[in-house]
């Protein structure tokens, strides 16, 4: 049996969870007890040589502390055609869907880290000044007009 190379997508998945797992200074060991697996089978997550289930992904989000998008951010577009969608649409029309991906602004990582932070904020009548706060201040173009 000729075992196929892992695509491109999963790979640079894998090397993020590498990145932030050292990032952290967390050993394989750690991080795969933390996730209920062997190292080896975190290893091979890491190397791509076993895909990242999206449950397991959404795991290894909670353990690393970062937000799903984390594993896709600042990935090349070489890297993104090269997902199993992005090799079998035409050109035009995948880039007109990830077009409307990246002007959607709840998909942006700001939005996303924005919302886990408001979330965090413990004392909730404060996080709610902070609510109507942003709200006025949307409204206030002309107090701080755009260079």
């Amino acid at each position: 049996m000729i075992q196929e190379k892992p695509n491109s997508v999963d790979i640079y998945v894998g090397n993020r969870v590498r990145l932030r797992r050292r990032q952290l200074q967390y050993s394989q060991q750690f991080l795969a007890s933390k996730l209920g697996l062997t190292f080896q089978q975190l290893q091979k997550y890491e190397k791509a040589s076993n895909r990242i289930s999206a449950s397991r992904l959404f795991d290894m989000s909670l353990a690393l502390d970062v937000s799903m998008d984390y594993f896709f951010e600042n990935m090349p577009k070489s890297i993104r055609k090269q997902s199993p969608m992005g090799k079998t649409l035409p050109n035009i029309e995948y880039e007109i869907m990830e077009k409307v991906h990246n002007e959607n602004p709840m998909t942006s990582n700001k939005s996303i880290k924005l919302l886990n932070a408001f979330y965090k904020i413990s004392n909730r009548k404060l996080a709610d000044m902070l609510y109507f706060l942003i709200l006025k201040l949307a409204k206030c173009k002309t107090y701080f007009p755009e260079k």
